[in-house]
């Protein structure tokens, strides 16, 4: 209804997505909102997300801007990229603690590198859900090399981050969009492996990881990379190297998305005779 009066009114419109569930599932209720948002801006938060956006709702996206998270973050905040040592690796896993955000996927990476003879340890950190707290701690149970370090955030977060060498992030929720944990692993110089979902393709193409498709097989492929990077300590500073090079690239086009938005944001425009004040309708 705002976008309705505003396209109607002639002020712009700006529509934030921060959602794949109607990129993943294209209905025809979202393209009539974008129909009748008419010129609207629309704020993405990847390049592939504003790609999709317009081959689904060809006639109705226009006009996009991407303004990722990382806008929200200072670049590289870990200040160095890391550097292996002859230490087993610490793989990390941080979200809310779901079977959909891959939890019980990175209980199986951590059983296929046991088959493979692959020493490693893991720290899983997050507010673990209600319907699978006996599963996830009977997990815990079978896997003595895993310590759960429970909710974290402020320094307990920075801490968390420092403590671990691969950020292992196995989503598969449908909607998953850009994922903070992923944008923020890689601010630290950690290199991460992560699903294919979202945006999370266009921030490791970047630099500082890899992607694996979401199927039976994402343990095993996962486990292939930790094998690699744990056999190689060259290719393990090349990844964190490249995250925190990510980072730093990205800070100043991010910096420029913002300007523009606010420039966008702070205009005035006349209508009808009358100076419209520096608001701006969006959905």
């Amino acid at each position: 209804m705002f976008a309705l009066i505003g396209n109607l009114l002639h002020v712009p419109v700006f529509i934030h997505h921060h959602s794949f569930r109607y990129i993943n599932r294209p209905s025809r209720l979202t393209r009539l909102v974008f129909d009748l948002a008419g010129n609207a801006t629309h704020i993405v938060l990847c390049p592939d997300m504003a790609v999709r956006l317009k081959q689904l709702y060809p006639t109705s996206v226009g006009e996009t801007l991407v303004l990722s998270n990382t806008s929200l973050f200072p670049a590289a905040p870990g200040g160095h990229a890391r550097v292996r040592g002859e230490r087993p690796l610490t793989l990390g896993f941080l979200s809310n603690i779901t079977r959909e955000k891959g939890v019980f996927v990175f209980f199986d990476v951590l059983s296929a590198l046991d088959r493979r003879g692959l020493q490693v340890r893991a720290a899983i950190a997050g507010p673990v859900a209600d319907a699978i707290g006996d599963e996830f701690n009977a997990a815990l149970i079978r896997h003595p090399g895993a310590d759960y370090v429970g909710p974290v955030s402020g320094e307990k977060k920075t801490n968390f981050y420092k403590s671990i060498d691969l950020l292992v992030f196995p989503s598969s929720y449908e909607n998953e969009a850009e994922p903070l944990t992923v944008i923020e692993a890689i601010g630290f110089g950690v290199p991460v492996i992560a699903s294919d979902k979202g945006c999370i393709p266009s921030t490791l193409r970047r630099g500082g990881g890899a992607c694996v498709v979401d199927d039976e097989r994402m343990a095993e492929r996962i486990a292939d990379f930790v094998v690699d990077v744990a056999s190689s300590p060259g290719v393990y500073e090349a990844l964190s190297c490249g995250a925190v090079a990510s980072v730093m690239n990205e800070a100043p086009s991010q910096a420029a998305a913002l300007r523009k938005l606010l420039g966008m944001l702070t205009r005035t425009d006349a209508v009808d005779g009358h100076v419209i004040s520096d608001r701006r309708i969006g959905s």
